[in-house]
């Protein structure tokens, strides 16, 4: 059966490659560790040169790339306004 909740995670700034390197020194019953093993993660899979919370976020979240989730820079475009809103600001 497919799972009813998805929890996705994400440590901006943290590569892949240093938690790896460095998992011999998480504690045992931490939270990076014990998450770490119940995980699935993804080598490189869409590797892009604006790196932008928002863009990142929606392109990890959905699998697809900007140019179909729509979420370019920290905005996205919005028909009924006609303009780029952004991702953060109160509705």
């Amino acid at each position: 059966a497919r799972p009813k909740l998805l929890v996705l995670v994400v440590l901006d700034q943290l590569p892949q490659w240093t938690l790896e390197a460095r998992r011999g020194e998480l504690t045992p019953a931490g939270f990076l560790r014990g998450r770490a093993a119940e995980s699935a993660s993804f080598r490189g899979a869409y590797p892009y040169a604006a790196t932008m919370t928002a863009v990142g976020h929606a392109t990890i979240a959905t699998g697809a790339l900007p140019k179909v989730h729509g979420v370019f820079a920290n905005g996205v475009y919005s028909d009924s306004a006609r303009k780029e809103v952004g991702v953060f600001a109160q509705a």
